[in-house]
């Protein structure tokens, strides 16, 4: 607190205003002042010694006030001694402490000793620059207000204030603000007189000591006001929260002890706080068995680490009632190596219980969709225990009910699979980016005779699938295939001999009768076997034909990397006569080399260029263009490759029909062929895993697109 006055100057008038600026002086802390003044530096070279008497009475006054502050003692107790001093050794008959709210502007009086009560209710609660009382004066103002004298009074502290304080016999008001280390007034110590009482220097350096004893009295009733407030808050805020807060040390050696732990503890563990204090087991012998057993180890641990404990535990309170708690706590390592924990434990028994049925909805909603489905499932979790199995998977396997209940492990199922003769030999579901093997897939036949394909397949999370499908039907399908393939290849087998040992017998013959009974033959005859000859010829073009579409499945290979550039080179090579013949230009793009069958993709192009140039228009050369899009990632892409040709063209309503065996779009006069070419293209082509189709304009062309795994494993 910083105060200055000039020596005397309250003896000049009745009304003195001292302020800070007024003198370079300044007054130190309260247990320097009792010191003394040091001449030497000029501190309180204005300030008359006081004597020895006064010294011993401060000194007194000072312990008292401290003492009352460490005992926690309320402000009217501990500013007693400082009024008891004021009045005994300055005469005034009333003191009153006033202290500013820090909250706001208003007044109010921290203490008073025998203040009059209306000059108390004049000042009560009103703002600070209204004026309503000395004290209030005093702070607004920031310095020392000397009133030695009412009714000489200059204006100073206006003619109400004037009127209420003699009207209750004061004839004369001392007030000193109290004021902080910033130079902000706290508030203001006022002594009233019954009688003109001018101020001696000794009376202002008396005074100065009284404010500032009382600035110590202001702040420890600032701090415990504060704390009352806090307290307060802290209080609601516990009491707002649905679970329990809560303070809890372990020391270095590892024992554990609530210091503090807010009232929700018996609503929530069904113990009084005080128990739990006490002991702390109390509250751990709420928990279950399994979180006991290793609790203090894991908090010890925590503690070590200075991990924040974020654990959600199962609870039974002392009356059977089963609860949840999710309990969060902030470690605060001490300088003694003792790990203060602050936190809260949380009710969390209606999110836990909304979590439960949630679940057991969940797993409802799961069964019924796995009972409704028409195949077999087995579904273990991540840790390989069983979590569902459904009626179908029974069905298929009434053996297997023992073990397809819930918690049998996924080693225990299979092991039961296998000593029931039940598995086959199977195949390795393998991962394409890793390689790394993720299931088991094989086809079974039932002891009734029906056939099922099983797929094992682990998920990313761990979960293990097992999948029964009913195969039976497409088994007879596939069964009905490989029948018609085994009676095409029997057709092809007679098609190759029986049918064709006929036909060059008649060719035979025919060539016989040319060269030696051709006179005899005459014009009719002739023209007879000119047709005969010809039907014949078309006969062996059709069963090559024949042979070829069957051998697209009969005499397939297995796919391997070919080189379409160099097949159809090779192609082109074998047409030389026909393209010579027509006049026609074939021009070749950049085609990609792809896993496919060689024979197979030579019969394609050769089929698709040969349609080309046998479609040409008369009286123009034909014109074949071959491109590829090449693909940029040939682990997976399609190529599509384009044959483009300036032929006759054709409907666009007949660019299905094309590919249909035996279909043709112009007679065997017009046109030769047999029907069968396009329909071997696209069977060849689907047997690759790609499509085929045309684009057609009447008169200027037609374009087949063929699209084309690059990459493929032939099963």
């Amino acid at each position: 607190m910083e105060i200055a006055a000039s020596a005397g100057a309250a003896s000049a008038s009745g009304v003195t205003a001292v302020d800070v600026d007024d003198d370079p002086c300044e007054a130190d802390a309260f247990d320097e002042d009792l010191c003394g003044a040091d001449a030497e530096d000029g501190k309180g070279a204005d300030w008359p010694p006081l004597a020895v008497g006064m010294w011993s009475q401060l000194l007194r006054c000072q312990s008292q006030v401290l003492h009352r502050i460490t005992r926690r003692s309320s402000a009217r107790r501990t500013l007693a001694p400082i009024f008891e001093l004021a009045r005994e050794c300055l005469s005034c008959i009333a003191v009153g402490a006033e202290l500013k709210s820090d909250r706001s502007q208003l007044v109010h009086h921290l203490s008073q000793d025998d203040v009059p009560a209306e000059v108390l209710r004049h000042g009560k609660f009103r703002v600070v620059g209204e004026g309503c009382s000395v004290g209030a004066l005093s702070i607004s103002a920031s310095h020392m207000l000397i009133v030695a004298d009412l009714d000489d009074n200059p204006g100073v502290i206006g003619p109400e204030l004037q009127d209420l304080l003699l009207a209750q016999g004061v004839r004369a008001a001392w007030s000193v603000p109290v004021v902080d280390e910033a130079g902000s007034a706290l508030g203001a110590l006022t002594l009233y007189f019954d009688k003109p009482a001018p101020a001696t220097a000794e009376n202002l350096q008396l005074l100065e000591w009284l404010a500032d004893l009382t600035y110590h009295v202001v702040v420890y009733s600032h701090t415990r006001e504060a704390k009352r407030v806090s307290d307060e808050r802290f209080a609601v805020l516990v009491d707002s929260i649905p679970g329990v807060v809560y303070q809890r040390i372990v020391t270095p050696d590892g024992q554990i002890r609530y210091t503090y732990i807010s009232n929700g503890a018996e609503d929530l563990f069904g113990v009084p706080p005080h128990e739990i204090l006490a002991d702390p087991n109390a509250l751990f012998d709420c928990h279950g068995e399994g979180y006991r057993e290793d609790f203090r180890e894991r908090l010890i641990k925590a503690s070590r680490d200075l991990k924040i404990w974020d654990v959600e535990a199962t609870i039974v309170k002392r009356n059977g009632e089963r609860k949840y708690t999710h309990a969060i706590a902030k470690p605060l390592e001490q300088a003694d190596g003792t790990v203060v924990w602050n936190g809260v434990i949380l009710d969390a028994t209606r999110i836990k219980e909304a979590e439960m049925r949630a679940a057991a909805a969940e797993m409802q909603t799961r069964e019924a969709i796995v009972e409704n489905l028409n195949h077999g499932l087995v579904l273990f979790d991540a840790n390989g225990y069983l979590v569902i199995a459904n009626s179908q998977l029974r069905s298929y396997y009434p053996e297997l009910t023992d073990v397809a209940v819930p918690g049998t492990t996924l080693d225990a199922f299979l092991n039961e699979e296998r000593e029931r003769d039940l598995v086959g030999d199977g195949e390795e579901i393998v991962h394409e980016d890793d390689d790394e093997t993720i299931g088991r897939s094989e086809e079974r036949q039932l002891r009734n005779g029906n056939w099922l394909f099983v797929q094992q397949h682990q998920a990313a999370g761990g979960e293990t699938v097992i999948l029964y499908t009913e195969i039976t039907k497409l088994k007879e399908r596939e069964m009905d295939l490989a029948k018609s393939n085994r009676e095409l290849q029997d057709f092809a087998s007679i098609a190759s001999h029986d049918l064709q040992e006929p036909l060059r017998k008649i060719e035979a013959f025919g060539d016989r009768l040319r060269t030696r009974c051709a006179d005899q033959l005459g014009e009719q005859g002739q023209f007879y076997l000119d047709r005969m000859q010809n039907a014949s010829g078309r006969m062996r073009t059709l069963i090559n034909d024949l042979l070829t579409y069957s051998r697209v499945t009969t005499k397939a290979r297995p796919f391997e990397e070919c080189s379409l550039e160099k097949i159809i080179s090779e192609v082109l090579g074998d047409l030389q006569l026909p393209i010579e013949e027509s006049g026609a230009t074939v021009e070749i793009g950049e085609i990609p080399i792809i896993e496919a069958d060689g024979l197979q993709m030579r019969q394609l192009f050769q089929n698709l260029i040969s349609n080309s140039l046998k479609y040409r228009k008369s009286d123009v050369p034909p014109r074949v263009e071959i491109s590829a899009n090449l693909p940029t990632d040939t682990r997976r892409a399609v190529c599509e490759i384009r044959v483009v040709d300036n032929g006759v063209g054709f409907e666009m309503t007949y660019a299905e029909r094309i590919f249909a065996i035996f279909q043709r779009l112009h007679n065997h006069q017009e046109i030769s062929g047999t029907g069968i070419g396009l329909a071997t293209c696209r069977k060849i082509v689907e047997r690759h895993r790609g499509t085929i189709r045309a684009e057609s304009v009447p008169d200027e062309g037609s374009t087949f697109i063929v699209r084309l795994p690059t990459c493929h494993t032939e099963s």
